[in-house]
């Protein structure tokens, strides 16, 4: 299964802004094929300059082990099982690479999508992407025709999203034949559009079954009976309870 939330990283200099976002799937009607297709709601936005790195990955890490973010312990047939709710994808571009490194060091598991001018994607492994730009933009691009990804109101930094949803544009060198993704104006920052960009690109990549996330660790077995199992070693109908 895929899961319900997808936090994306924009990681910056810190000269530069870094970028957080929280995208919560959803569904609507598919009015040419039937069925529904993925929707998405941006429902977190965070945004900071001048912060080191250190402090960045804290942040992250009490976002991803918040109560909305972190994994949920189920029990079908009776089991207990680990199912996250979330995945981590971080841009890896530039400073990013230890700084996902610092985040696994705090138990997560980022996918780490490392921003290129290739042609063609490259799952290096399961938590290692090469992505070339235009993809990722691409992704935005598509959501926006469909109508598949809301900004709600009121968020914090809501409206320099919108703005640079805005300004972001394709170009194409008609020289070179080159493309390329920027804003409209020297200087404007692109950095909460690639926060959202990113997770919108890994979401149909995303494996299913994956269950990376974040904080795997429980200090209670998988393998413990849930109370309600009749295998539970206090159930009155335990097949197998002594006396």
């Amino acid at each position: 299964m895929t899961t319900p939330y997808l936090l994306g990283v924009d990681l910056a200099q810190r000269s530069d802004f870094t970028a957080i976002a929280l995208l919560e799937r959803g569904a609507q009607a598919n009015s040419v094929f039937g069925g529904t297709t993925p929707t998405w709601d941006v429902t977190a936005l965070d945004r900071t300059q001048h912060t080191s790195y250190e402090v960045i990955c804290d942040r992250v890490a009490r976002l991803m082990g918040s109560d909305k973010l972190r994994p949920k312990r189920i029990a079908p047939g009776g089991r207990w099982r680990t199912v996250a709710q979330t995945t981590l994808v971080v841009d890896s571009t530039g400073v990013g690479g230890p700084v996902v490194d610092m985040l696994r060091r705090r138990g997560l598991s980022p996918v780490e999508v490392l921003i290129t001018g290739g042609v063609d994607p490259v799952e290096m492994s399961h938590t290692s992407w090469r992505v070339p730009k235009r993809d990722i933009v691409l992704a935005v691009q598509l959501a926006m025709e469909n109508r598949a990804l809301r900004v709600a109101e009121g968020l914090p930094h809501a409206e320099t999203l919108k703005q640079e949803l805005q300004d972001f544009r394709y170009k194409l060198d008609p020289i070179t034949a080159h493309d390329s993704y920027g804003a409209w104006r020297v200087g404007q920052h692109d950095d909460l559009v690639l926060a959202v960009a990113l997770p919108l690109w890994y979401a149909p990549n995303q494996p299913v079954g994956a269950t990376f996330g974040n904080y795997l660790r429980d200090p209670e077995p998988e393998s413990e009976w849930h109370p309600d199992s009749i295998y539970h070693e206090d159930h009155p109908r335990n097949p197998y309870r002594q006396g």
